[in-house]
């Protein structure tokens, strides 16, 4: 006795400790018998743990998301045709949380012609798995999503770059470039995890091939803003193609040449405010 009720209190703690609940369904006495740690996943509080199969009663249907609730019928159909099949559904708790849980269902017994008589289902909560899963997904379709608009700019910078130069070796330098510039933006999208970009970083990181950011040579002037992921791509192309210009013809192609770049709104109470930007 006292190695069963060993053996009873260490699968109770892996229950517990692996978040998964158990219980037996008896689909001809329309009858459900909970172990304690089943109806902790499904937010269940019945004193001796005997549910009801069926009806408005089966606390097992109530306690399902109500986008899940067609799957009992189709685990009981399975449960007619096979011995064990896999299950994966959502719960919506009475204290208004959601779990997912995953498991298995397996039939112990069966009436004369055949169909499921008892069967033994035993799950575990994966909600944090699947959300897991799901970021991962949305991960994979934003990197889809950023890979086509990267490849559609590059392609719109050589196209560009084309129609200006007059020679291979000269579309390779200011392509090259080009592409160096779009990756500074890239640089600071990454430190900020894609989701925009301070408009001060920004132009700092594009002169910095071009001149001592921290020189007298250089003013910014502007308030403290992040611009969205797209903007960041085209607000630095175009600093990066005035920087370019400056150092050939412009203020920093000479040394006592000074560059100040200084932004403001248009309007402070508008929801769409034009933003200005002046070199």
């Amino acid at each position: 006795n006292l190695r069963l009720q060993n053996g009873q209190a260490l699968y109770q703690s892996a229950l517990a400790a692996g978040r998964m609940g158990t219980w037996e369904t008896d689909l001809v006495g329309k009858t459900r018998l909970w172990t304690p740690e089943g109806m902790a996943l499904f937010g269940l509080d019945i004193s001796d743990g005997h549910g009801h199969v069926g009806g408005s009663q089966d606390e097992y249907w109530s306690a399902l998301h109500p986008d899940d609730r067609h799957l009992v019928r189709r685990f009981h159909e399975l449960a007619d045709t096979q011995d064990s099949f896999a299950s994966e559904y959502r719960v919506a708790r009475p204290d208004g949380t959601t779990l997912w849980l995953r498991g298995h269902g397996r039939v112990v017994a069966r009436t004369p012609d055949g169909k499921a008589h008892r069967l033994v289902s035993i799950v575990a909560d994966v909600t944090e798995r699947k959300a897991a899963e799901d970021h991962a997904q949305f991960l994979m379709q934003e990197l889809s999503h950023r890979s086509k608009n990267l490849l559609a700019v590059i392609q719109s910078i050589s196209r560009r770059t084309a129609r200006t130069t007059a020679s291979i070796e000269e579309f390779e330098s200011r392509f090259g470039r080009r592409l160096q510039g779009l990756a500074a933006s890239h640089d600071v999208l990454v430190r900020n995890s894609w989701q925009g970009a301070n408009l001060a970083d920004l132009i700092r990181q594009h002169l910095m091939p071009f001149t001592d950011i921290q020189s007298s040579r250089v003013a910014l002037t502007g308030p403290d803003i992040v611009v969205t992921a797209d903007a960041t791509q085209a607000i630095g192309l175009a600093i990066h193609e005035l920087a370019t210009n400056a150092s050939k013809y412009g203020a920093l192609s000479v040394p006592a040449g000074r560059v100040k770049i200084s932004w403001a709104f248009e309007s402070e109470s508008t929801p769409l405010r034009k933003l200005l930007l002046k070199w």
